[in-house]
């Protein structure tokens, strides 16, 4: 593992408290590290979600990543009590977790939900890449849906928009490219363009602002 002052957060930092099942390393190979290249859809706005609608998006998802046969699937979840009392946040998204996932959200107490899918590449080391994101903020109004590699042209991110509004009012939706050296776009997409970095390249594809 290569250090770096990349601000890898919250992407991966959590992803080292993973506690056994699939990869536990990230690979930050130097070519990896210099440039971040990912395609993002995102809404920001109104929660108007409830426990059902709430549950149709998880399975929408969940779906996604069992179509594209992803395997290293990861949840954390975060209810009205706080993160989920248990060894560790991060959870192996395996049938038993679907199932307990499933639950929490019908009791309609749950306040956020990570999902992070990781790729084996097959390295003597046994490190893998990451390749999904998905987040959902019901304080914050904010879903986002991060993917990379050749899976961006495979997968339809007005279709993830649609699917966002089971769960946002949006005051902003956008998908965009981003490209940048130093930085993920993770504070452009809760905070907007006063935190967008001039190092940050971003190939705009869709943006709607009703706000």
């Amino acid at each position: 593992m290569h250090k770096t002052d990349f601000d890898f957060t919250p992407y991966f930092e959590t992803l080292k408290k993973l506690d056994g099942k699939g990869a536990t390393n990230i690979s930050m190979e130097e070519e990896d590290l210099y440039m971040v290249e990912i395609r993002v859809a995102y809404i920001k706005g109104k929660h108007i979600g409830n426990r059902e609608k709430e549950l149709k998006w998880y399975e929408q998802m969940k779906w996604y990543l069992d179509f594209h046969s992803f395997k290293n699937n990861y949840i954390q979840l975060k209810t009205d009590k706080g993160w989920r009392e248990e060894k560790t946040e991060i959870k192996f998204l395996d049938v038993i977790m679907d199932k307990r996932v499933k639950e929490e959200i019908k009791t309609g107490k749950v306040e956020e939900i990570k999902i992070f899918s990781i790729l084996d590449r097959g390295k003597p080391t046994g490190e893998s890449d990451a390749v999904v994101f998905i987040t959902f903020n019901k304080k914050e109004g904010l879903t986002t849906f991060h993917i990379w590699d050749y899976y961006t042209e495979e997968t339809d991110m007005n279709e993830k928009i649609n699917e966002m509004k089971l769960l946002i009012e949006p005051e902003i939706e956008e998908i965009f490219d981003w490209k940048c050296k130093n930085k993920f776009p993770y504070d452009y997409v809760k905070f907007g363009k006063k935190e967008l970095i001039s190092e940050a390249k971003i190939d705009r594809i869709y943006k709607k602002t009703t706000k």
